[in-house]
């Protein structure tokens, strides 16, 4: 009987640092509706550009979205973020985003300025008291 029960919470302590590790590479990225899910997000081929609020954009606690201006760091050429994929990361304290876009092709680049991409980033859940921040450092060269 009481082999049975050792097994039993071996078990458990087994499953639960398995689900642990299954959700370690997890994020949670918009879905259609505009909910959030934790789903993994293929990072391969794409490259985190910076953000910040865009202009007059101030969230507030009952907040479920935020409006940001995405560009990428290194030069461009003037070229303007490709396919910008928001990921986001929930705290108690914070609310992480990355946005991930596709760099521009080739490898000579100038440095003109790069066009800003704003886009309407949805939350999951209101962000309350949470800190919204930079997620994924901004890449400062291309994959």
């Amino acid at each position: 009987m009481r082999q049975s029960g050792m097994r039993s919470v071996a078990s458990i302590c087994l499953s639960t640092v398995v689900g642990a590790s299954l959700l370690a590479g997890c994020t949670s990225t918009p879905s259609n509706d505009g909910a959030t899910s934790p789903t993994p997000f293929d990072t391969a081929g794409r490259a985190a550009a910076a953000w910040t609020l865009s202009v007059g954009a101030s969230p507030s606690p009952d907040s479920r979205s935020v409006e940001v201006d995405v560009l990428w760091v290194p030069c461009a050429s003037g070229v303007a973020v490709a396919d910008p994929r928001p990921v986001l990361s929930y705290s108690d304290t914070t609310v992480a985003l990355t946005v991930w876009g596709t760099p521009p092709a080739g490898t000579d680049f100038d440095c003109q300025g790069n066009k800003v991409t704003t886009i309407e980033v949805p939350l999951g859940e209101p962000l309350g008291d949470r800190t919204l921040v930079q997620g994924a450092e901004p890449s400062q060269n291309w994959p």
